[in-house]
């Protein structure tokens, strides 16, 4: 698969009136983004070779166009999922690693996320988890979660952002702690405020979210 431009890339760098000129004969705004994601779609490799810079006809621009459109809303959706996971994945990770340190703090802790974020790219190795077959429900690097750890997000309607905003809170505000489990190499366990606990591990390149919220709530 192939990530190919509509209207092609070539004239967003050519000359300015040439590129108004070519918008205008297929009746989009000289504004049109050329870049943005609305004039991106799939395309296999054969047919996006036999397009190249090639300008569609005007109505085959305004159908391929307006498929786009419909798909947009979806596009932003999962991009601010996988925002909200992200961030949840970096405070995860930094809890481990203060944990690791043996010097768990707030401080430390905003220390570590910073550290995190920073090398996000190079934290992540290219290994792939190993997890008991059935464990793991939606699982995808470099965050995944448990069957009953999502249900009890959904039940709570709580978004992995959610759960990051108020463990970060909690460590913040001095109303939640953090520690290993014992019995479980690799395995941490985030006490939290309003029954928020979050018992995770690192299995990896991926961090996963083992269970959320007290069993007796």
């Amino acid at each position: 698969m192939r990530v190919d431009h509509i209207v092609p890339e070539r004239l967003h760098h050519g000359e300015e009136e040439g590129r108004k000129a070519v918008l205008t004969k297929i009746g989009l705004p000289e504004t049109f983004n050329i870049l943005g994601n609305e004039n991106l779609a799939p395309s296999c490799e054969s047919c996006n070779g036999r397009k190249s810079g090639s300008i569609l006809i005007e109505g085959a621009t305004a159908v391929a166009l307006t498929r786009i459109a419909r798909k947009l809303p979806i596009l932003e959706a999962n991009r601010q999922k996988k925002r909200e996971d992200r961030s949840l994945e970096f405070i995860l990770r930094a809890v481990a690693r203060s944990l690791d340190k043996g010097a768990f703090s707030s401080e430390e802790l905003l220390n570590q996320i910073q550290k995190v974020v920073a090398n996000a790219e190079r934290d992540h190795d290219p290994s792939v988890a190993r997890l008991e077959p059935g464990r793991i429900w939606a699982h995808a690097k470099p965050l995944g979660f448990t069957q009953q750890a999502r249900q009890r997000m959904e039940a709570r309607r709580f978004a992995a952002n959610d759960v990051a905003q108020v463990v970060l809170e909690g460590f913040i505000g001095g109303s939640a702690t953090a520690r290993k489990i014992p019995s479980q190499i690799g395995q941490y366990l985030i006490e939290g405020p309003d029954d928020l606990d979050v018992e995770f591990a690192i299995e990896g390149a991926t961090v996963v979210v083992l269970s959320v919220f007290r069993d007796d709530d």
